[in-house]
């Protein structure tokens, strides 16, 4: 038994994932077949196992699983209880909280403008808009850590998009020249107070990661001022493209 449970630590330190968790399993040791599922990305078996690990993360790590098999419409629940859950540690609320607004920030992009005529796409966008910036506030006064501050990030990203959205407005029919270039100029004004609250934002997000020695891949996208999608699952890619599945994420 002994052997076996040094076995499956050496295993694990030199990053054989694999091997550490086939140990660890006839060991009978749930919960760190759990976190082996979870350094390998395995995805499917980490929903299964996190729910059998009786862990106190099981919780995050089934949430976590679902979502990073895309199955988002599940996992919106299982993000709302985890977000909403006093219990589990800030990192994997905040984690949670982080993944909610990312979605409402994708339905926020997908609204768009058809014609000039097309006043209920802006009265969607701009009600979408307030409901983003308000379930953002609530993740980003949460604290000064990698999701409050990614946060910051998204908050940015919406003010540029509602700019670019704006800026982007279909012209209406029948307009002189001039009346177009006054109208094109009156677009362009309102748009740009939109990208100048983005950068303010992009800036509060990149000042606090330098007062809290916070540095990832959204802070990066802080820096491009809006130039740089960052989504959460990329990160992920990332770790994977390194590591082929010899190092957590």
């Amino acid at each position: 038994h002994d052997f076996r449970k040094t076995s499956a630590a050496l295993f694990e330190r030199q990053g054989d994932f694999k091997k550490a968790r086939t140990q660890y399993a006839t060991l009978g040791d749930r919960r760190s077949v759990a976190r082996m599922d979870l350094s390998l990305n395995d995805w499917a078996h980490l929903e299964k196992s996190s729910v059998e690990s009786g862990a106190p993360e099981g919780k995050y790590w089934r949430t976590l699983a679902v979502w990073r098999q895309k199955h988002y419409q599940e996992a919106s629940p299982l993000l709302n209880d985890l977000a909403a859950d006093t219990q589990v540690p800030a990192d994997q609320s905040g984690h949670a909280k982080f993944l909610l607004a990312q979605l409402s920030l994708e339905r926020f992009r997908s609204i768009q403008m058809k014609s000039a005529e097309d006043q209920q796409a802006l009265l969607d966008k701009v009600k979408a808009f307030q409901a983003l910036a308000a379930e953002l506030d609530g993740l980003i006064k949460t604290g000064a850590g990698k999701w409050p501050i990614a946060g910051l990030y998204l908050l940015g990203q919406a003010h540029y998009d509602l700019g670019r959205f704006i800026a982007d407005s279909p012209l209406p029919a029948g307009l002189s020249e001039e009346d177009k270039k006054t109208y094109i100029g009156e677009l362009n004004k309102q748009a740009s107070s939109y990208r100048g609250e983005a950068d303010k934002v992009f800036i509060k997000c990149i000042t606090a990661a330098q007062e809290n020695d916070v540095f990832t891949r959204y802070v990066d996208g802080c820096r491009s001022r809006g130039q740089k999608v960052i989504r959460e699952e990329d990160d992920l890619v990332k770790a994977q493209a390194k590591s082929s599945g010899a190092e957590p994420p």
